[in-house]
Protein backbone atom coordinates (compact mmCIF):
# COMPACT_ATOMS: atom_id res chain seq x y z
CA UNK A 1 0.00 0.00 0.00
CA UNK A 2 1.92 3.20 -1.00
CA UNK A 3 2.09 6.04 1.74
CA UNK A 4 -0.15 9.17 1.27
CA UNK A 5 2.24 12.11 -0.14
CA UNK A 6 2.70 14.78 2.21
CA UNK A 7 3.60 18.33 0.99
CA UNK A 8 4.74 21.71 3.31
CA UNK A 9 3.96 25.00 2.31
CA UNK A 10 7.01 26.66 2.85
CA UNK A 11 5.73 30.16 2.27
CA UNK A 12 3.03 29.93 4.31
CA UNK A 13 5.35 29.54 7.47
CA UNK A 14 7.73 32.67 6.65
CA UNK A 15 4.49 34.30 6.50
CA UNK A 16 3.36 33.42 10.15
CA UNK A 17 7.20 33.84 11.59
CA UNK A 18 7.22 37.34 9.67
CA UNK A 19 3.79 38.98 11.46
CA UNK A 20 5.86 38.03 15.18
CA UNK A 21 8.99 40.15 14.23
CA UNK A 22 7.35 43.01 15.64
CA UNK A 23 7.30 41.14 18.62
CA UNK A 24 11.09 41.26 18.47
CA UNK A 25 11.38 45.24 17.88
CA UNK A 26 9.55 45.66 21.43
CA UNK A 27 11.42 43.29 23.53
CA UNK A 28 13.09 45.53 25.09
CA UNK A 29 9.85 46.61 27.01
CA UNK A 30 8.59 43.40 28.12
CA UNK A 31 10.57 42.89 31.50
CA UNK A 32 9.88 46.12 32.77
CA UNK A 33 6.00 46.07 31.59
CA UNK A 34 5.90 42.68 33.67
CA UNK A 35 7.79 44.24 36.62
CA UNK A 36 5.03 47.26 37.12
CA UNK A 37 1.97 44.76 36.94
CA UNK A 38 3.29 42.70 39.50
CA UNK A 39 4.37 45.81 41.40
CA UNK A 40 0.83 47.47 40.96
CA UNK A 41 -0.80 43.75 42.28
CA UNK A 42 1.41 43.87 45.55
CA UNK A 43 0.42 47.47 46.43
CA UNK A 44 -3.26 46.81 45.78
CA UNK A 45 -3.10 43.56 48.25
CA UNK A 46 -0.51 45.75 50.68
CA UNK A 47 -3.17 48.44 50.95
CA UNK A 48 -5.96 45.89 51.85
CA UNK A 49 -4.30 44.12 54.85
CA UNK A 50 -3.08 47.42 55.90
CA UNK A 51 -6.59 48.92 56.05
CA UNK A 52 -7.40 45.15 57.40
CA UNK A 53 -5.32 44.78 60.10
CA UNK A 54 -5.85 48.87 60.93
CA UNK A 55 -9.70 47.97 61.38
CA UNK A 56 -8.44 45.04 63.58
CA UNK A 57 -6.44 46.55 65.90
CA UNK A 58 -8.80 49.56 66.50
CA UNK A 59 -11.43 47.50 67.33
CA UNK A 60 -9.49 44.68 69.58
CA UNK A 61 -6.73 46.78 71.34
CA UNK A 62 -7.34 50.77 71.27
CA UNK A 63 -10.94 50.55 71.88
CA UNK A 64 -10.62 47.58 74.64
CA UNK A 65 -7.63 50.04 76.46
CA UNK A 66 -9.91 52.56 76.44
CA UNK A 67 -12.88 50.85 77.87
CA UNK A 68 -10.64 49.70 80.66
CA UNK A 69 -9.20 53.00 81.26
CA UNK A 70 -12.83 54.66 81.15
CA UNK A 71 -13.43 51.32 84.06
CA UNK A 72 -10.44 52.79 86.28
CA UNK A 73 -11.39 56.02 86.49
CA UNK A 74 -14.91 55.20 87.81
CA UNK A 75 -15.85 54.90 91.49
CA UNK A 76 -17.16 51.23 92.26
CA UNK A 77 -20.05 51.24 95.14
CA UNK A 78 -18.59 49.09 98.09
CA UNK A 79 -21.97 47.11 97.82
CA UNK A 80 -21.26 45.97 94.14
CA UNK A 81 -20.68 42.59 96.24
CA UNK A 82 -23.55 42.45 97.35
CA UNK A 83 -25.18 42.69 93.44
CA UNK A 84 -23.33 39.94 92.31
CA UNK A 85 -24.00 37.83 95.61
CA UNK A 86 -27.56 38.39 94.08
CA UNK A 87 -27.31 37.66 90.57
CA UNK A 88 -24.67 34.10 91.53
CA UNK A 89 -27.19 33.41 94.37
CA UNK A 90 -30.03 33.38 91.47
CA UNK A 91 -27.87 31.57 89.22
CA UNK A 92 -27.13 28.64 92.69
CA UNK A 93 -31.22 28.46 93.18
CA UNK A 94 -32.16 27.76 89.29
CA UNK A 95 -29.24 25.27 89.01
CA UNK A 96 -31.04 23.79 92.51
CA UNK A 97 -34.67 24.02 90.93
CA UNK A 98 -33.65 22.13 87.99
CA UNK A 99 -31.70 19.10 89.57
CA UNK A 100 -35.13 18.74 92.40
CA UNK A 101 -37.47 18.51 89.30
CA UNK A 102 -35.07 16.10 87.91
CA UNK A 103 -35.70 14.33 91.32
CA UNK A 104 -39.31 14.55 91.33
CA UNK A 105 -39.81 13.15 88.30
CA UNK A 106 -39.30 9.57 89.45
CA UNK A 107 -40.84 10.16 93.05
CA UNK A 108 -44.29 8.38 92.48
CA UNK A 109 -46.24 7.44 94.62
CA UNK A 110 -46.02 3.43 95.21
CA UNK A 111 -48.53 0.59 94.80
CA UNK A 112 -47.35 -0.33 98.50
CA UNK A 113 -45.36 1.46 101.47
CA UNK A 114 -44.39 -1.64 103.37
CA UNK A 115 -41.82 -3.00 100.98
CA UNK A 116 -38.83 -0.74 99.76
CA UNK A 117 -36.10 -0.85 100.58
CA UNK A 118 -37.16 -4.08 102.72
CA UNK A 119 -40.03 -5.75 103.67
CA UNK A 120 -41.35 -4.28 106.96
CA UNK A 121 -42.86 -7.61 107.57
CA UNK A 122 -41.30 -11.23 106.66
CA UNK A 123 -44.35 -12.96 106.55
CA UNK A 124 -44.59 -13.95 102.22
CA UNK A 125 -48.45 -13.11 102.45
CA UNK A 126 -47.27 -9.21 101.96
CA UNK A 127 -46.32 -10.37 98.75
CA UNK A 128 -49.66 -11.50 98.02
CA UNK A 129 -51.22 -8.52 99.12
CA UNK A 130 -48.78 -6.59 96.62
CA UNK A 131 -49.80 -8.52 93.98
CA UNK A 132 -53.51 -8.28 94.55
CA UNK A 133 -52.90 -4.71 94.81
CA UNK A 134 -51.44 -4.82 91.38
CA UNK A 135 -53.74 -5.94 89.80
CA UNK A 136 -56.50 -3.97 91.74
CA UNK A 137 -54.46 -0.90 90.13
CA UNK A 138 -54.98 -2.21 86.58
CA UNK A 139 -58.53 -2.67 86.86
CA UNK A 140 -58.94 0.72 88.30
CA UNK A 141 -56.97 2.32 85.35
CA UNK A 142 -59.40 0.43 82.97
CA UNK A 143 -62.18 1.28 84.62
CA UNK A 144 -60.95 4.95 84.85
CA UNK A 145 -60.30 5.19 81.55
CA UNK A 146 -63.74 3.94 80.27
CA UNK A 147 -62.12 0.65 78.34
CA UNK A 148 -63.11 -2.94 78.17
CA UNK A 149 -62.72 -5.83 76.10
CA UNK A 150 -64.87 -7.09 72.71
CA UNK A 151 -67.78 -9.05 73.43
CA UNK A 152 -67.11 -12.44 75.02
CA UNK A 153 -67.63 -16.31 73.58
CA UNK A 154 -70.06 -16.61 76.03
CA UNK A 155 -71.94 -13.19 75.33
CA UNK A 156 -72.11 -13.70 71.46
CA UNK A 157 -73.31 -17.78 72.54
CA UNK A 158 -76.52 -16.03 74.16
CA UNK A 159 -77.06 -13.47 71.92
CA UNK A 160 -77.25 -15.85 69.17
CA UNK A 161 -79.19 -18.78 71.74
CA UNK A 162 -81.91 -16.03 71.81
CA UNK A 163 -82.18 -16.47 68.16
CA UNK A 164 -83.55 -20.12 68.47
CA UNK A 165 -86.67 -21.68 68.81
CA UNK A 166 -87.35 -20.97 72.70
CA UNK A 167 -84.87 -18.14 72.64
CA UNK A 168 -83.94 -17.68 76.68
CA UNK A 169 -85.69 -20.46 77.48
CA UNK A 170 -84.80 -23.29 75.46
CA UNK A 171 -82.96 -26.09 77.08
CA UNK A 172 -80.02 -25.97 75.06
CA UNK A 173 -76.57 -24.20 77.48
CA UNK A 174 -74.50 -21.60 76.06
CA UNK A 175 -71.66 -23.85 76.34
CA UNK A 176 -72.32 -25.37 73.36
CA UNK A 177 -72.41 -21.97 71.12
CA UNK A 178 -69.36 -20.86 73.17
CA UNK A 179 -67.42 -23.88 72.51
CA UNK A 180 -67.98 -23.35 68.72
CA UNK A 181 -67.40 -19.82 69.26
CA UNK A 182 -63.73 -20.40 70.74
CA UNK A 183 -62.52 -23.14 68.51
CA UNK A 184 -63.64 -22.19 64.82
CA UNK A 185 -66.33 -19.26 65.75
CA UNK A 186 -68.96 -21.35 63.71
CA UNK A 187 -69.25 -17.72 62.20
CA UNK A 188 -70.02 -19.56 58.50
CA UNK A 189 -73.01 -21.28 59.87
CA UNK A 190 -74.68 -18.42 60.74
CA UNK A 191 -77.30 -17.17 58.75
CA UNK A 192 -77.85 -13.13 57.58
CA UNK A 193 -79.81 -12.46 60.91
CA UNK A 194 -77.52 -14.05 63.88
CA UNK A 195 -74.77 -11.86 61.59
CA UNK A 196 -76.78 -8.73 62.58
CA UNK A 197 -77.24 -9.51 65.47
CA UNK A 198 -73.78 -10.37 66.60
CA UNK A 199 -72.55 -7.05 64.38
CA UNK A 200 -75.27 -4.61 66.92
CA UNK A 201 -73.81 -6.73 69.39
CA UNK A 202 -70.31 -5.62 68.77
CA UNK A 203 -70.92 -1.83 67.89
CA UNK A 204 -73.08 -1.62 71.14
CA UNK A 205 -69.98 -2.68 73.35
CA UNK A 206 -68.14 -0.23 71.39
CA UNK A 207 -70.08 2.15 72.00
CA UNK A 208 -69.99 1.70 75.51
CA UNK A 209 -66.27 1.95 75.70
CA UNK A 210 -63.19 4.76 74.70
CA UNK A 211 -61.29 2.11 73.76
CA UNK A 212 -60.58 -1.41 73.93
CA UNK A 213 -57.76 -3.78 76.70
CA UNK A 214 -58.86 -6.03 78.91
CA UNK A 215 -56.36 -6.60 81.88
CA UNK A 216 -55.01 -9.90 80.64
CA UNK A 217 -53.72 -7.57 77.57
CA UNK A 218 -51.61 -5.80 81.01
CA UNK A 219 -48.38 -6.97 81.69
CA UNK A 220 -48.05 -8.24 85.06
CA UNK A 221 -51.44 -9.17 85.76
CA UNK A 222 -51.47 -12.48 85.40
CA UNK A 223 -48.26 -13.09 86.49
CA UNK A 224 -49.85 -11.66 90.04
CA UNK A 225 -53.02 -14.51 89.37
CA UNK A 226 -52.62 -17.15 91.08
CA UNK A 227 -55.09 -19.15 88.50
CA UNK A 228 -54.15 -22.90 88.45
CA UNK A 229 -53.97 -24.48 84.82
CA UNK A 230 -53.23 -28.05 84.68
CA UNK A 231 -51.30 -29.89 87.32
CA UNK A 232 -50.53 -26.86 89.59
CA UNK A 233 -49.88 -23.42 89.68
CA UNK A 234 -48.02 -22.44 85.99
CA UNK A 235 -44.35 -21.51 86.26
CA UNK A 236 -44.85 -17.64 85.14
CA UNK A 237 -47.21 -16.43 87.79
CA UNK A 238 -45.94 -15.51 91.14
CA UNK A 239 -44.42 -18.13 93.57
CA UNK A 240 -42.90 -17.05 96.88
CA UNK A 241 -39.10 -18.51 96.82
CA UNK A 242 -37.30 -16.40 99.27
CA UNK A 243 -37.66 -12.49 100.42
CA UNK A 244 -35.13 -10.84 97.99
CA UNK A 245 -36.84 -12.74 95.19
CA UNK A 246 -39.81 -11.19 96.05
CA UNK A 247 -38.69 -8.10 96.95
CA UNK A 248 -36.67 -7.67 93.23
CA UNK A 249 -40.41 -8.88 91.61
CA UNK A 250 -42.13 -6.27 93.21
CA UNK A 251 -39.69 -3.19 92.58
CA UNK A 252 -39.11 -4.34 88.86
CA UNK A 253 -43.44 -4.95 88.56
CA UNK A 254 -43.35 -0.89 90.23
CA UNK A 255 -41.55 0.44 87.43
CA UNK A 256 -43.75 -1.34 85.12
CA UNK A 257 -46.98 -0.17 86.58
CA UNK A 258 -45.33 3.47 86.72
CA UNK A 259 -44.76 3.01 82.71
CA UNK A 260 -48.47 1.23 82.17
CA UNK A 261 -49.90 3.78 84.14
CA UNK A 262 -48.51 6.75 81.14
CA UNK A 263 -49.50 4.66 78.55
CA UNK A 264 -53.18 4.80 79.65
CA UNK A 265 -52.91 8.69 80.54
CA UNK A 266 -51.78 9.14 76.75
CA UNK A 267 -54.67 7.40 75.32
CA UNK A 268 -57.26 9.32 78.27
CA UNK A 269 -55.77 12.46 77.00
CA UNK A 270 -56.30 10.98 72.82
CA UNK A 271 -59.27 10.27 73.78
CA UNK A 272 -60.80 13.30 75.94
CA UNK A 273 -62.21 14.99 73.62
CA UNK A 274 -64.87 12.09 72.17
CA UNK A 275 -67.95 9.80 73.09
CA UNK A 276 -66.86 6.48 72.36
CA UNK A 277 -64.62 4.45 70.60
CA UNK A 278 -66.07 4.86 67.22
CA UNK A 279 -65.11 8.19 67.52
CA UNK A 280 -62.08 8.48 69.06
CA UNK A 281 -58.58 8.05 67.67
CA UNK A 282 -57.22 5.89 69.93
CA UNK A 283 -59.63 2.60 69.47
CA UNK A 284 -57.33 -0.05 70.68
CA UNK A 285 -54.41 -1.16 72.90
CA UNK A 286 -52.75 -4.00 71.78
CA UNK A 287 -50.01 -4.46 74.02
CA UNK A 288 -47.79 -3.68 76.41
CA UNK A 289 -44.28 -5.70 76.69
CA UNK A 290 -40.96 -4.83 78.30
CA UNK A 291 -38.10 -5.80 76.55
CA UNK A 292 -34.26 -6.31 77.12
CA UNK A 293 -33.08 -7.70 74.34
CA UNK A 294 -32.27 -6.52 70.59
CA UNK A 295 -35.69 -8.48 68.82
CA UNK A 296 -37.19 -5.16 68.02
CA UNK A 297 -39.86 -6.15 67.06
CA UNK A 298 -40.26 -9.25 66.02
CA UNK A 299 -43.50 -11.51 66.29
CA UNK A 300 -45.09 -11.82 69.42
CA UNK A 301 -44.32 -15.65 70.90
CA UNK A 302 -47.09 -15.66 72.96
CA UNK A 303 -47.21 -16.59 77.07
CA UNK A 304 -47.04 -14.01 79.96
CA UNK A 305 -44.85 -10.69 79.55
CA UNK A 306 -42.18 -10.55 81.78
CA UNK A 307 -41.01 -7.74 84.01
CA UNK A 308 -38.83 -4.63 83.01
CA UNK A 309 -35.18 -5.10 83.23
CA UNK A 310 -32.64 -2.52 83.24
CA UNK A 311 -30.56 -1.75 80.36
CA UNK A 312 -26.94 -2.28 81.31
CA UNK A 313 -23.58 -1.74 79.52
CA UNK A 314 -22.65 -5.49 80.42
CA UNK A 315 -25.50 -6.96 78.62
CA UNK A 316 -24.75 -8.41 75.34
CA UNK A 317 -28.48 -8.93 74.43
CA UNK A 318 -29.28 -5.20 75.18
CA UNK A 319 -31.20 -3.43 72.19
CA UNK A 320 -29.30 -1.34 70.56
CA UNK A 321 -30.44 1.80 70.28
CA UNK A 322 -29.36 5.41 68.60
CA UNK A 323 -29.15 7.11 72.47
CA UNK A 324 -26.74 4.54 73.34
CA UNK A 325 -28.31 5.32 76.98
CA UNK A 326 -27.38 2.42 79.47
CA UNK A 327 -28.00 1.99 82.80
CA UNK A 328 -25.24 3.87 85.31
CA UNK A 329 -24.93 6.03 88.48
CA UNK A 330 -27.17 8.56 87.80
CA UNK A 331 -29.88 6.99 86.21
CA UNK A 332 -31.61 3.52 85.47
CA UNK A 333 -32.92 2.93 81.57
CA UNK A 334 -35.33 0.53 80.86
CA UNK A 335 -36.82 -0.49 77.48
CA UNK A 336 -40.76 -1.05 76.44
CA UNK A 337 -43.18 -1.77 73.17
CA UNK A 338 -46.49 -0.29 73.28
CA UNK A 339 -48.98 -1.44 70.07
CA UNK A 340 -52.10 0.76 69.69
CA UNK A 341 -54.86 0.35 67.02
CA UNK A 342 -55.46 4.15 65.96
CA UNK A 343 -56.26 6.38 63.17
CA UNK A 344 -53.53 7.13 61.24
CA UNK A 345 -53.99 10.85 61.18
CA UNK A 346 -53.57 10.78 64.89
CA UNK A 347 -50.17 8.46 64.82
CA UNK A 348 -48.24 11.26 65.24
CA UNK A 349 -49.89 13.09 67.85
CA UNK A 350 -50.02 10.03 69.71
CA UNK A 351 -46.10 9.87 70.08
CA UNK A 352 -46.28 13.54 70.94
CA UNK A 353 -48.22 12.81 73.94
CA UNK A 354 -46.62 9.54 75.25
CA UNK A 355 -43.64 11.44 75.24
CA UNK A 356 -45.01 14.95 77.10
CA UNK A 357 -45.09 15.74 80.62
CA UNK A 358 -47.40 14.22 82.55
CA UNK A 359 -48.55 15.16 86.27
CA UNK A 360 -47.92 12.26 89.25
CA UNK A 361 -48.45 12.71 92.86
CA UNK A 362 -46.12 11.97 95.63
CA UNK A 363 -46.96 11.49 99.34
CA UNK A 364 -43.14 10.72 100.31
CA UNK A 365 -42.06 7.26 100.65
CA UNK A 366 -43.65 6.84 103.47
CA UNK A 367 -47.31 7.55 102.05
CA UNK A 368 -48.19 10.10 104.99
CA UNK A 369 -46.89 13.18 104.18
CA UNK A 370 -48.62 16.25 102.37
CA UNK A 371 -49.88 15.34 98.69
CA UNK A 372 -47.54 17.32 96.57
CA UNK A 373 -47.65 17.43 92.47
CA UNK A 374 -44.83 17.05 90.44
CA UNK A 375 -44.29 16.72 86.65
CA UNK A 376 -42.48 13.84 84.76
CA UNK A 377 -41.52 13.25 81.37
CA UNK A 378 -39.57 10.43 80.91
CA UNK A 379 -40.43 8.96 77.97
CA UNK A 380 -38.07 8.27 74.38
CA UNK A 381 -39.39 6.85 71.18
CA UNK A 382 -36.49 4.79 69.43
CA UNK A 383 -38.73 2.91 66.55
CA UNK A 384 -41.81 3.25 64.80
CA UNK A 385 -43.52 0.94 63.12
CA UNK A 386 -47.35 1.55 60.95
CA UNK A 387 -48.79 -1.76 59.69
CA UNK A 388 -52.23 -1.10 57.62
CA UNK A 389 -55.25 -3.20 58.83
CA UNK A 390 -57.17 -4.11 56.37
CA UNK A 391 -60.92 -4.33 57.80
CA UNK A 392 -63.97 -5.64 55.35
CA UNK A 393 -67.25 -6.31 55.72
CA UNK A 394 -66.77 -9.70 55.20
CA UNK A 395 -64.45 -10.41 58.16
CA UNK A 396 -66.86 -12.33 60.17
CA UNK A 397 -66.06 -15.30 57.92
CA UNK A 398 -62.20 -14.98 58.67
CA UNK A 399 -61.77 -17.01 61.36
CA UNK A 400 -58.52 -16.10 62.34
CA UNK A 401 -59.09 -12.66 62.11
CA UNK A 402 -57.82 -11.01 65.36
CA UNK A 403 -60.05 -8.16 65.16
CA UNK A 404 -62.99 -9.91 64.59
CA UNK A 405 -65.71 -9.27 67.43
CA UNK A 406 -63.84 -5.76 67.14
CA UNK A 407 -65.41 -2.00 65.87
CA UNK A 408 -62.92 0.62 65.21
CA UNK A 409 -66.06 2.85 63.01
CA UNK A 410 -66.13 3.77 59.64
CA UNK A 411 -62.97 4.91 58.85
CA UNK A 412 -59.15 3.60 58.10
CA UNK A 413 -57.30 2.75 60.98
CA UNK A 414 -53.42 1.32 61.30
CA UNK A 415 -51.44 -0.38 64.20
CA UNK A 416 -49.09 1.45 65.75
CA UNK A 417 -45.94 -0.35 67.70
CA UNK A 418 -43.87 2.03 69.35
CA UNK A 419 -40.16 0.82 70.89
CA UNK A 420 -39.59 3.33 73.79
CA UNK A 421 -36.76 4.17 76.45
CA UNK A 422 -37.96 5.07 79.97
CA UNK A 423 -35.31 6.87 81.99
CA UNK A 424 -35.34 7.10 86.01
CA UNK A 425 -33.41 9.26 87.85
CA UNK A 426 -31.64 7.38 90.45
CA UNK A 427 -31.09 9.99 92.73
CA UNK A 428 -35.25 10.25 92.90
CA UNK A 429 -35.75 6.97 94.62
CA UNK A 430 -32.33 5.63 95.45
CA UNK A 431 -33.15 5.50 98.96
CA UNK A 432 -36.04 3.34 98.72
CA UNK A 433 -33.74 0.84 95.78
CA UNK A 434 -33.54 -2.24 97.41
CA UNK A 435 -30.14 -3.38 98.10
CA UNK A 436 -30.69 -6.64 96.36
CA UNK A 437 -31.35 -4.82 93.21
CA UNK A 438 -28.53 -2.35 93.21
CA UNK A 439 -25.81 -5.36 93.48
CA UNK A 440 -27.76 -7.18 90.91
CA UNK A 441 -25.89 -9.14 88.75
CA UNK A 442 -26.80 -9.26 84.94
CA UNK A 443 -29.29 -12.34 85.42
CA UNK A 444 -31.98 -11.28 87.61
CA UNK A 445 -34.08 -14.35 88.67
CA UNK A 446 -37.60 -13.22 89.84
Amino acid sequence: MDMPKITIDVSQIKKVFGKLTFIRNYSAYILPLVLIVVAAALFIVSRFMSSGLKSKIQKESIQLGRSIKGYSSQDISSRQWRVEKQYQDALETDANAISNLVKQTTQRELLSYGLFPEPKDTSALIFQQYGQKYRQSIEELITHYRARGCPTPMEIAKALQQTRPGGSQSTGSYSAYSGDISADYSVQSMDKAERMIVDELCRESARKANFYVEPLDIPGYEYWGTKPSGDGVRDTVYRYQSIGQSVQACWYWQLGYWIIEDVFKTIGAMNSRCNNLMDCPVKRLMQISFVSDDTGFASRTGGIPGAPRYVRDSDENATAVHTERVSNEKMDIVHFKVAVIIDPQAALEFMEELCSAKEHTFKGWSGDQAQQKFLHNQITVLEVNINPININTNRMTDAGSSHQWYRYGDDAVVEVELLCEYIFERAGYDEIKPKSVKNLPVEENY
